[in-house]
């Protein structure tokens, strides 16, 4: 496992405290307080307001308030946090850590396990605080919000949304019968080689391509953990009622087995887990922390669901219900959480979402510019499936890492209300042809990076870092061949890879 909850010793104390001491104010990497208050003003679907400390007061929680427990302190930031504590009691409100599924200590000790492996400052996780947005009436949580951020001693003070619904008009097929599936492998065209797909198929051919030594988990709402397609899971946690057809179509284009019916996994011999996202009132932050408890250095999460932030005003005529939609780390706690485990060695990939969203905008205030600090993380957008170009929906900018197929996606299960399906015998025998978005592109991508570390594991004895796997995948791949104003990155092409 990568989160180690042993004991912290005297000399791992020694390091926490020189580690903390350290910090400077890591500017730029999240939104501006002017964002977080835009977000107060105009969003809807609030579920916790998130407090971030600054890292050097080392900001803890005893006996119900909060304290400094660094000796580095300022008066004026002691009188802030004084001040803090009064502010919070007039509200009515007490603070909670939002990474309660961990102690305080087991994120101590991470954070010491992490920042011995990264060549970048990690932020103090513990740092992190939530309030109940149900504590509060909508006028309370804005003006808590301004107040918050006028602190020195708060780094961002900020509304966390829920998460988008990815429920759609499902198709009501047949009820499951008995017989055998045909083999539908020919369906799956994104496996096929350039210019065609990322050929995969030809990754299948060389000594691990087939994804046997990489893990990889998919963070997702639910699955039909029935389907005859889908291999047992070394992990799986609970999951909600939330679309099930998505993380089974998801899975599917993984690891559906490698038999002789149904459809092929990208990666059909990786051990693969579930794992689901956040509850409703949850911290993804704590959530995905929680997933990579399951993991070793060189395996994968793959994230598949994102956050609606319609005040970002970008209009998309054409997907209109996920206008806006943007990965989770587009919130601070979870880049810092997602920086965190990169850091640790496991390689993190996220749908970039199906929102028509220019992260190259000046709304975003330089976030994801190149200069500006990265999580690590993989990031993949939708292209059209007879051509290497944007979808009208999909997502672009610098921070794109790659693209895939994101319409005509052959997957388990996922069939909308208005299509046909490749076979139906039921729900657990149920195949569909045009699973697409990033939903579909991120699976592809994930396939080959686990492919590619799987291959070099076998070779070399050892997992390439996040950085280094995503440097060897994007060289001559496929480029982008058209709507260039709209950056999507490169299409992974496996038999020009080259270690």
């Amino acid at each position: 496992m990568i989160i180690s909850f042993k004991k912290i010793t005297a000399t791992a104390c020694l390091s926490l405290l020189l580690w903390s001491t350290s910090q400077a104010s890591l500017s730029g990497k999240y939104f501006s307080k002017n964002q977080a208050m835009r977000i107060a003003e105009n969003e809807q679907e609030i579920k916790n307001l998130v407090i971030k400390f600054k890292d050097s007061s080392r900001i803890r929680k005893e006996q119900g308030v909060l304290k400094i427990t660094s000796r580095n302190i300022s008066l004026e930031d002691r009188q802030e946090i004084n001040s803090i504590n009064n502010l919070l009691l007039a509200y009515d409100v007490r603070p909670q850590r939002l990474l309660d599924s961990f102690s305080v200590l087991e994120i101590d000790q991470l954070m010491i396990d992490a920042q011995s492996k990264s060549r970048d400052l990690l932020s103090d996780l513990n740092s992190y605080f939530k309030i109940d947005s149900r504590l509060l009436s909508r006028r309370n949580l804005t003006q808590l919000t301004e107040l918050l951020n006028q602190f020195l001693i708060v780094e961002i003070a900020y509304p966390d949304l829920k998460e988008m619904s990815l429920t759609f008009d499902g198709y009501i097929g047949n009820i499951t019968l008995p017989g055998m599936t045909p083999q539908l492998i020919n369906h799956q065209k994104y496996l096929y080689p350039n210019p065609t797909g990322v050929d995969l198929l030809f990754a299948w051919t060389q000594p691990g391509g087939d994804g046997k030594n990489s893990k990889v988990i998919v963070y997702d709402n639910s699955y039909n953990k029935n389907h005859e397609d889908l291999p047992k899971l070394f992990y799986a946690s609970n999951s909600n009622d939330v679309d099930p057809a998505h993380g089974t179509a998801v899975l599917g284009i993984l690891g559906a087995k490698n038999n002789k019916y149904g459809y092929k996994g990208g990666v059909y011999n990786s051990p693969l887990g579930f794992h689901r996202a956040a509850t409703k009132f949850g911290s993804h932050a704590d959530s995905l922390l929680t997933a990579a408890k399951q993991l070793n250095e060189g395996d994968f999460i793959v994230i598949e669901v994102a956050k609606q932030v319609n005040s970002l005003g970008f209009e998309c005529d054409c997907n209109p219900t996920q206008a806006n939609s943007v990965p989770l780390e587009y919130f601070p706690a979870e880049f810092d959480a997602i920086k965190t485990i990169t850091a640790m060695g496991v390689v993190v990939v996220s749908a970039a979402g199906n929102g028509c969203v220019d992260f190259d905008s000046p709304v975003f205030e330089g976030m994801f510019s190149e200069n500006s600090l990265s999580s690590g993380s993989v990031w993949v957008t939708a292209s059209k499936a007879d051509k290497k170009e944007p979808t009208c929906y999909s997502n672009f900018g610098q921070r794109i890492d790659f693209n895939a197929w994101g319409e005509q996606v052959a997957a388990l299960g996922h069939v909308k209300a208005n299509e046909s399906p490749i076979f139906d015998e039921g729900p657990n025998r149920l195949y569909g042809a045009n699973f697409g978005g990033s939903s579909s592109a991120t699976p592809i991508v994930s396939s080959c990076l686990a492919s590619l570390q799987s291959q070099f594991i076998e070779k070399y004895g050892f997992a390439l870092p996040p950085g280094q796997l995503k440097t060897l995948l994007s060289q001559n791949g496929q480029l982008q061949e058209g709507v260039y104003e709209k950056y999507i990155g490169i299409m992974p092409d496996m038999l020009q890879i080259d270690f």
